[in-house]
């Protein structure tokens, strides 16, 4: 299933502007851009609401050196 984000401050730390919305598939993003550009390909929406988005690797197995 395909899921559009949008309506947020999409932080993708790339050194490009901010994209106005993300889509997913299966929990992995497949695209960043314009919401219009995006919006035909999505199975489902979620509107951010004006909040934060902040699109992450997240590894849950680490090795902490001290």
């Amino acid at each position: 299933m395909k899921t559009l984000y949008f309506n947020g401050d999409i932080i993708t730390m790339e050194n490009q502007p901010m994209p106005q919305a993300v889509l997913t598939e299966n929990g992995v993003i497949i695209a960043t851009g314009q919401y219009e550009n995006l919006f035909g390909k999505a199975d489902s929406l979620y509107d951010l609401n004006g909040k934060t988005m902040l699109p992450a690797f997240i590894d849950g197995h680490s090795h902490f050196t001290t």
